[in-house]
């Protein structure tokens, strides 16, 4: 059991996000975290995230069931959340980490 890691540098617009993203086993569910470097990191905060799913309230609401009720992503979530974030990554880590739904990957630390 463990969570995997995949991370990348990407465009959004005219500047550049670090995208991490992977799979919680134990938990099972997704996570997502899109980071602006340009950003200060403030520890007391957020930070330099843009978007990290463990702050995200939609994922907080007891119509989730299962794992998801623990404010993780499922599968169409994690694509929904790139996509309403403009956030591209490399078609083989998106599907290097949703394949770790279903076995695989470990504790997985990936450099795309």
């Amino acid at each position: 059991m463990g969570m995997s890691r995949h991370d990348t540098v990407t465009q959004v617009g005219e500047h550049a996000v670090t995208v991490v993203m992977g799979y919680d086993r134990m938990c099972g569910h997704f996570f997502l975290e899109v980071r602006d470097p340009a950003l200060p990191e403030d520890v007391e905060a957020v930070g330099a995230n843009v978007y990290d799913s463990s702050y995200d309230e939609r994922l907080y609401t007891p119509d989730r069931a299962g794992s998801a009720a623990y404010g993780g992503l499922l599968r169409g979530e994690m694509e929904a959340r790139l996509e309403e974030l403009c956030v591209s990554v490399p078609a083989p880590m998106l599907e290097a980490v949703l394949a770790e739904e279903f076995g695989g990957g470990g504790q997985l630390v990936r450099h795309w």
